[in-house]
């Protein structure tokens, strides 16, 4: 008998055997609730019965599995397990409506272009294994519906909860980038000054261990050894958070997040900001602008190679003019026209791309003299840039 025949034979006393439906199945052999959709939970194990069952439930409810041959079928099936596994459901019937619904989904002209360059499906693994760890960065890294995952839950909770009572609306700018540059330099004099959330018991009223674990779920079967380690896990992962929420607060005072339209009020001419990852702006202490003048001759007109002094000026005072901004025709040099403004695309750029910025009005001094004049209005303006090592 060939393999093909076997195949049939096993799937055809696999269905003549199983007297109970795959829902009845599914629910004997998986017990708990999920709080998203339902669906029964609790943390997957793999076991034998897997594959029979995954079988049943993709026969049952993917339209086209029947029809496949065995090495479409066998790559259907072990995907389909390896999801289920990583999803943290265990009511696998009422995972695979959801899965093969995804599965059997019209696809768009992108994704058959993408998959028709994809023959051997290498960089769509690649894509699904981004994609889910992604989706565990979410959760900490853990698997939902672990108790490891609910420790790390409460201490994101707990942690931030504590965080909140760092700083009042009294607390001066000093005191953020205080505890800003500490916590970035591991300074014990700044980290020591907070009193990090912890399971030590130190006063009455802190969160204890067995609270903990009556909000996780552990009892007593679960082992004393799988308690200390839930514990411990929750010290590192409530003072980790607890950590993070204090330089966020900080940071959304001194470094906050800024919008492209919010940008040219705040880069007043000759103030210089530090734009910082996530869209974030602060102002450069210690840092100041250059002074750009534009030779001009007896008539106003621009000397030539007026553009490349303005750069050397820049270039002098440790900075660099950016140029192709203007949005004039036929000239990309640095000059801006005095209507024109930091938005738009020069925003979006400005923010994506972390440095220190700074406009800068462009005086104007006719060839020959020795004091720089300011013609009404100026000969127009432009932003400096440098990179930025901390």
């Amino acid at each position: 008998m060939g393999k093909r025949a076997r195949d049939r034979r096993d799937r055809e006393a696999a269905q003549e055997t199983t007297s109970e439906t795959i829902g009845d199945l599914a629910a004997k052999y998986t017990p708990g609730t999920c709080e998203s959709c339902g669906c029964e939970l609790r943390t997957t194990v793999k076991t034998p019965i897997d594959s029979s069952l995954a079988f049943t439930t993709l026969l049952e409810l993917h339209p086209d599995y029947g029809k496949m041959s065995d090495p479409e079928a066998t790559e259907l099936r072990n995907r389909f397990l390896a999801d289920w596994h990583a999803s943290g459901h265990t009511d696998m019937f009422a995972y695979g409506r959801e899965w093969v619904a995804r599965e059997t989904a019209p696809k768009s002209e992108l994704q058959r272009e993408f998959e028709a360059g994809d023959p051997d499906g290498k960089v769509r693994a690649v894509a699904d294994q981004v994609i889910k760890q992604l989706e565990l960065d979410k959760t900490g890294g853990y698997a939902p519906n672990t108790p490891e995952y609910r420790v790390w839950a409460k201490a994101q909770e707990n942690g931030k909860a504590a965080a909140s009572w760092v700083f009042d609306g009294n607390t001066p700018a000093s005191t953020y980038r205080d505890v800003l540059k500490g916590i970035r330099e591991g300074d014990p004099a700044v980290l020591d000054r907070f009193r990090e959330p912890s399971l030590s018991g130190e006063y009455a009223d802190d969160y204890s261990e067995d609270q903990l674990m009556d909000d996780i779920g552990w009892v007593p079967h679960d082992g004393t050894a799988m308690r200390a380690e839930l514990a411990d896990q929750y010290n590192i992962e409530v003072a980790t958070a607890f950590r993070w929420e204090v330089e966020r607060l900080a940071r959304d005072q001194v470094e906050p997040v800024t919008e492209p339209g919010e940008l040219n009020d705040i880069m007043e001419p000759s103030h210089v900001i530090r734009v910082l990852d996530e869209h974030r702006v602060t102002d450069a202490e210690g840092s100041y602008a250059p002074e750009l003048v534009m030779f001009v001759d007896s008539e106003g007109q621009a000397l030539p190679d007026d553009d490349l002094s303005l750069q050397e000026q820049a270039k002098s005072a440790g900075w660099r003019l950016l140029e192709g901004w203007t949005g004039q025709h036929g000239y990309s040099g640095p000059v801006m026209h005095s209507s024109k403004y930091v938005g738009g695309r020069l925003a979006d750029h400005i923010l994506d791309t972390p440095g220190e910025y700074v406009a800068v009005e462009v005086s104007c001094l006719p060839e020959g003299e020795d004091d720089a004049f300011d013609p009404d209005p100026p000969a127009g303006w432009a932003v400096a840039f440098r990179e930025v090592s901390d």
